[in-house]
């Protein structure tokens, strides 16, 4: 498939996959077709969003959390195990 772009979208891409850890602008926008269709997925719709809110402040007032560099650590590594797995299958 082949998705014409200016030169502006093309480098506004290109940016957008580079500040969000993308190694290049397809596996950034592959994402984003992957987000995309997670969000029409029934199941995401079935999430209880307030009772999450409630659990999430329980643990933070009871101080059950992580620090946040050891979170986002946790986060890029799913995110590359994920694009390392997606490339292999």
């Amino acid at each position: 498939m082949v998705i014409q772009l200016t030169d502006e979208q093309q480098k506004y891409i290109e940016w957008l996959a580079k500040e969000r850890g993308y190694d290049n602008p397809a596996d950034y926008v592959m994402a984003l077709i992957d987000a995309d269709d997670y969000t029409d997925d029934p199941e995401e719709e079935a999430i209880d969003l307030e009772e999450q809110f409630r659990e999430a402040w329980h643990d933070a007032m009871t101080g059950q959390v992580i620090p946040a560099d050891e979170a986002l650590a946790e986060l890029r590594a799913r995110r590359e195990k994920q694009t390392h797995d997606e490339h292999e299958g």
